[in-house]
C-alpha cells in the first residue's frame, strides 16, 4: 500500500535489564520514500533523545547494529516501499519498570506514535529470570504481556526486530467457563478430570499463558500458543499416564502432571487467563465443600469475592463417577446454584444425562435351587446385578417376599421358607440417576419326594396349583383326565401367541400334556408380562406328584 507520509508504530516494549540483556524498545517504520530518520526523537516522556546522536546503539531488524544497510551515504535512511523494524541494543531514554509511555516524535516534535505500557513484572522464579516485554497486536489495536525467560526456550524469548509472537485472548474478549470437574473418577473412565467450555470468543481462541489450577497448584500452564474455537470443550485429565500429550483438535483434550488426581474433600478450581503476567485475570472459578474448606482455601474464596458470590457446592454426599457440572443452560451468576450433581459426568461434551439403565439379578447362592423340602433355607445375592455406566452406579437394593420387603441390602441374611406353597422373591435395583429394573424368581416349597415342573414319572399323577394370589391361601387340586382337553379347547388364540406354540390337539390327558406344561412354565419364569398374562388366563402352575 503506498503511503504520502511515513508510517511508524512502536511494536515491542522490554522494560526491564536481565544480565546482559538492556531494556530496549522496537518500532516499525514504513512509508513509500527514502526517508531519513536521523533527526527523529524518541522519548519516554520526559527525556528526549536524537536518533542520529545514539545511532551507535539502533539496531537495523534483527541483523545487528545499524551500518548503513539500506541506507544512503551512510545516513540513517532507508528505502521506499519496505517495512523496516528499528530497536536499540539499549534504549537512549530510561524505560521505567513501574509503568511508563515511550515516543517516536519526528522532525518537528510532532508523535508519530506512542506506546504507554503498565508495571510489568520481573525476577527469579524456580531459578531462572524473567521479565516481561509488552507487544503491541496491530489487528486489536491492543497491548499485551510476554513472558522472557533468560535462557529458557523458544516459547518464552522476546521477538525483538521481527514480527510480533500472536497475542493471547484477552480476558474481555471471550466468556470461558470452568463447566465440569470429577474429583473421584474411576481410572478405567479416564480418572479425574476437568472440563472448560469455550462459550463466546473470536474465531479462534489462544490460550497460550492460560492456566487451571487446584487448590492454588498449577495442573497445567499453556506456555505456546493453543488454539481453540467457540462452542466447544476442552477436557484436562489429572492422574492419567499420558502427560505432556495434548489433542488439539475438538473436543480438546490436555493431561496434568500431576499423578494422584484430585482432593475429593473440599477444594477450589481456578482458571486463569495471561497467568503470570500483569494482566493476569481469573476467568472462572468454582468451589466445592465436603463439611468445611480450610483456611486457605476460604481465603481464596473471599480472594475471588468477583467470581463467586455464594457457599459452595455441596458434596457430602459424592459417590464414585459423580462430578460437579454446569447446567445445560450454561448459567453463570457465580453462585452454587450454577451446577448440579452429574452422576456419571460427560468430559468433552454437554452436561446433560446419558444415563443407561442398570439390570437386576437374583442369584441364588449355594445349591442354586428354587425348589426343595421344608425348611426351605434361601441364600440371594444381587452382586450380579450391573450397570452399562459402571457398577456405582447402582444406588439401592430392594427384596420383596410376595410382595413384602425384606431386605435393602445386596446380599440379604440367608432366610428360610418352612411352608409348602410357592413364594415369588423380586430384586428391585435403581441407579443414582432414577432408572429402575425388575427380576422375579419363583421359590417352592414341597413335601418330600415332590419334583419340579416339567418332570414326569410314569404312573404319577397331575396336580394344579394356583399361583400369583397371596390373599388366597395354596392348594392343590388332582387334574381330572379331561382338564387338558376342556382346557385347550377354550384357549383363545392369543394364548399360542403367547406362549409362542402351535395348538396341541389333546382329545384326553396324556404325556404331551407335559410339552404344554414346559412351555407355560417357561415363559412363566422368563418374563414377567408374559407371567402376568398366564396367571390371568389361566391362573394355575402345572406340578406333578410321585
Amino acid at each position: 500500500m503506498k503511503l504520502s507520509v511515513a508510517s511508524v508504530w512502536i511494536t515491542e516494549v522490554q522494560p526491564f535489564k536481565i544480565d546482559d540483556e538492556e531494556e530496549w524498545f522496537e518500532f516499525l517504520v514504513e512509508d513509500e520514500q527514502q526517508t531519513d530518520i536521523s533527526g527523529w526523537k524518541v522519548s519516554n516522556g520526559k527525556t528526549k533523545k536524537i536518533i542520529g546522536d545514539v545511532g551507535d546503539q539502533l539496531i537495523y531488524d534483527s541483523s545487528g547494529l545499524f551500518s548503513g544497510s539500506g541506507s544512503v551515504s551512510g545516513d540513517l535512511v532507508f528505502l521506499p516501499n519496505q517495512q523496516h523494524y528499528f530497536s536499540w541494543k539499549k534504549s537512549p531514554v530510561s524505560l521505567s519498570n513501574a509503568g511508563g509511555t515511550v515516543q517516536v516524535l519526528n522532525n518537528n516534535d510532532e508523535v508519530l506514535s506512542e506506546f504507554v505500557y503498565p508495571k510489568g513484572k520481573y525476577g527469579t522464579r524456580s531459578a531462572y529470570k524473567y521479565s516481561e516485554v509488552f507487544n503491541w497486536d496491530a489487528i486489536k489495536n491492543k497491548i499485551y504481556p510476554l513472558i522472557f525467560r533468560k535462557d529458557f526456550g523458544s516459547n518464552f524469548r522476546h521477538t525483538k526486530g521481527t514480527e510480533n509472537q500472536k497475542s493471547p485472548v484477552f480476558a474481555e474478549d471471550a466468556v470461558l467457563l470452568i463447566s465440569e470437574v470429577s474429583m473421584d473418577r474411576d481410572t478405567a473412565k479416564g480418572g479425574d478430570f476437568i472440563e472448560i467450555y469455550f462459550k463466546t470468543g473470536p474465531s479462534k481462541i489462544n490460550l497460550k499463558y492460560g492456566e487451571i489450577k487446584h487448590n492454588g497448584t498449577s495442573l497445567y500452564f499453556f506456555e505456546d500458543d493453543f488454539w481453540v474455537s467457540p462452542n466447544q470443550f476442552l477436557t484436562l485429565w489429572i492422574g492419567k499416564e499420558f502427560s505432556g500429550i495434548v489433542k488439539n483438535t475438538a473436543p480438546y483434550e490436555i493431561f496434568s502432571d500431576k499423578k494422584e488426581g484430585l482432593s475429593s474433600g473440599s477444594g477450589t478450581i481456578e482458571f486463569i487467563l495471561m497467568s503470570d503476567t500483569s494482566y493476569e485475570t481469573t476467568e472462572d472459578f468454582v468451589c466445592y465443600v465436603d463439611g468445611e474448606l480450610s483456611v486457605t482455601e476460604q481465603n481464596r474464596v473471599d480472594k475471588n469475592a468477583e467470581n463467586w458470590e455464594e457457599g459452595c457446592v455441596d458434596i457430602s454426599s459424592l459417590i464414585p463417577n459423580q462430578s460437579v457440572a454446569r447446567t445445560s443452560g450454561l448459567s453463570d451468576v457465580n453462585k452454587k446454584s450454577d451446577f448440579f450433581s452429574h452422576f456419571n459426568g460427560t468430559p468433552g461434551s454437554k452436561n446433560v444425562l446419558e444415563n443407561k439403565k442398570p439390570k437386576a439379578v437374583i442369584t441364588v447362592q449355594g445349591s442354586g435351587k428354587t425348589t426343595n423340602t421344608a425348611p426351605f433355607s434361601i441364600n440371594l445375592t444381587g452382586e450380579n446385578s450391573t450397570d452399562p455406566d459402571g457398577k456405582k452406579d447402582i444406588k439401592t437394593f430392594t427384596w420383596k417376599l410376595d410382595g413384602e420387603t425384606f431386605s435393602e441390602e445386596e446380599n440379604p441374611k440367608s432366610f428360610k421358607l418352612e411352608e409348602l406353597g410357592e413364594y415369588e422373591i423380586s430384586l428391585k435395583i435403581s441407579d443414582f440417576s432414577g432408572e429402575v429394573d425388575k427380576e422375579f424368581q419363583i421359590f417352592s416349597v414341597v413335601s418330600t419326594g415332590s419334583v419340579t415342573t416339567g418332570s414326569q414319572s410314569k404312573g404319577g399323577k397331575y396336580f394344579i396349583e394356583e399361583l400369583l394370589n397371596p390373599s388366597k391361601k395354596k392348594g392343590k387340586k388332582e387334574i381330572e383326565n379331561n382338564f387338558f382337553a376342556d382346557f385347550l379347547a377354550e384357549a383363545p388364540d392369543s394364548f399360542w401367541e403367547e406362549v409362542q406354540a402351535p395348538p396341541i390337539p389333546i382329545s384326553s390327558f396324556d404325556p404331551r400334556g407335559d410339552e404344554i406344561i414346559k412351555t407355560i412354565d417357561s415363559k412363566i419364569k422368563k418374563e414377567e408380562k408374559r407371567k402376568k398374562w398366564i396367571a390371568k388366563n389361566i391362573g394355575w402352575a402345572f406340578v406333578e406328584e410321585v
